[in-house]
């Protein structure tokens, strides 16, 4: 896709989340997108070993069923996938309520999986015929370290966000507004869990903690630093029996 990539964030507070997250390179804006899905398709069906035989999904409906069956009422979508390699999968959606606006065809897809530096690769991206606007994730996984960038032709940085994942942990990068988002969950003891959110954007952040009192009662403390009395509520969960649960809240 070339060499373009997001400029790294000015301030210093992204600067760590800056060399942490590996930025994808991105393409030119006046890319042309259902060209790279087809030159894909081509190319890995020209050096392709097994037979092009695409499998369907098909759902088929009626509306206004009252009235009588027609073909205009029927409501038809299928989608058709092919195993192009051990690595790559393509497909389309296709919708018969479409058809008589010209183009029945809704999307087209592609779902690639492949090792890359020692991890595993997998993007999973589709293309709007109505719009040529191709969206979806990439994600690599490597040691336990998981990045997935969320991308959409349609916006102006291509890459929407990027999540660092690994254990209990997730940071979460908002490449438009320079954002980032963090999560944390950690085993205090084998029966108490806790959970902290903090959010750059509403500046903002939030504490879960659940503890499970014994094998019919939970009890869940919620707590935001920012609010008067630190926002506090508990919530207690009691299975009565089989059919029955209790859910008191004290604020």
């Amino acid at each position: 896709f070339g060499d373009t990539r997001v400029s790294q964030p000015k301030t210093s507070k992204h600067k760590l989340l800056h060399y942490l997250l590996p930025t994808p390179p991105l393409p030119p804006p006046t890319m042309n997108f259902s060209k790279i899905v087809l030159a894909l398709a081509l190319l890995a069906g020209a050096n392709a070993a097994k037979d092009f035989r695409p499998t369907a999904s098909v759902s088929v409906g009626h509306r206004n069923i009252g009235s009588g069956l027609s073909a205009d009422g029927i409501q038809g979508e299928v989608q058709l996938e092919s195993e192009v390699s051990d690595e790559l999968k393509v497909g389309l959606n296709y919708d018969h309520e479409q058809a008589s606006g010209g183009n029945p065809i809704k999307s087209v897809f592609a779902r690639l999986s492949q090792k890359m530096a020692g991890g595993d690769v997998d993007a999973n991206l589709e293309m709007n015929m109505g719009d040529n606007q191709l969206a979806g994730d990439v994600t690599y996984n490597r040691n336990g370290n998981q990045v997935v960038a969320h991308v959409n032709s349609g916006n102006s940085n291509v890459v929407e966000r990027v999540e660092l994942s690994r254990d209990g942990f997730k940071g979460t990068f908002h490449t438009g507004s320079q954002n980032v988002d963090l999560q944390a969950q950690v085993d205090l003891d084998s029966d108490t869990n806790m959970l902290v959110k903090m959010s750059q954007a509403d500046n903002a952040a939030s504490v879960e903690i659940n503890h499970n009192l014994d094998a019919d009662t939970d009890v869940q403390v919620n707590l935001n630093p920012s609010a008067d009395n630190m926002g506090a509520n508990v919530e207690v969960t009691r299975r009565l029996d089989a059919d029955n649960i209790v859910k008191p809240r004290f604020d």
